[in-house]
């Protein structure tokens, strides 16, 4: 209920990282990431979301 086109949604970080947090932005075959290209260390920075990359992208 985050995003009428549900590419963004809200959960409890630690269950989105582990992609356990059930949501429509998540689909069954996609697999959630920290870091997207030319983005800070996450484990310097810890940012408070994930991304789920496009099938036809590289992380």
């Amino acid at each position: 209920m985050a995003c009428m086109m549900r590419v963004l949604d809200i959960g409890p970080i630690d269950q989105l990282r582990a992609g356990k947090w059930k949501t429509t932005a998540v689909g069954p075959a996609d697999k959630v990431v920290r870091q997207v290209k030319s983005m800070a260390n996450p484990e310097l920075t810890n940012p408070s979301i994930v991304f789920v990359p496009h099938s036809k992208g590289k992380v």
